[in-house]
């Protein structure tokens, strides 16, 4: 469910970034259309995460975990956006906030963080 749900999330930023990318005339309002799309979303995200612990209530994160830190740390479009609309959803969302630093600390998930040269990919130099 996370990983489509994150597939959902990615699609409505795609719409607000793609035509910025591409420097159409008729681009959308970043700053507007962001908290929306967040808005739709991130309730869902927070209403299902546990207060402490993964999602499946394992030891370890799983891909539904993994799913969430993209959301939050993914460069293309999720950190684009941040940096283009000025809205940050950890802000906005502390549950979501909270998961996000958690997983993070995994110590797997911390290394990948580290060494990934993926997780801030930029290759539209946004």
């Amino acid at each position: 469910m996370f990983c489509k749900i994150k597939e959902d999330y990615l699609s409505g930023y795609e719409k607000i970034l793609l035509p910025i990318v591409s420097k159409e005339a008729d681009k959308p309002d970043a700053a507007a259309e962001v908290p929306k799309v967040c808005a739709k979303w991130l309730p869902t995200v927070e209403s299902n995460l546990p207060q402490d612990g993964f999602i499946h209530g394992l030891a370890y994160p799983t891909p539904a975990d993994l799913a969430v830190v993209v959301m939050a740390k993914g460069y293309l479009p999720f950190g684009a956006l941040k940096k283009i609309s000025g809205f940050d959803p950890l802000a906005s969302y502390p549950k979501f906030a909270a998961h996000v630093d958690r997983v993070s600390s995994y110590p797997a998930v911390k290394k990948y963080l580290e060494t990934s040269v993926t997780i801030d990919g930029n290759p539209f130099g946004v």
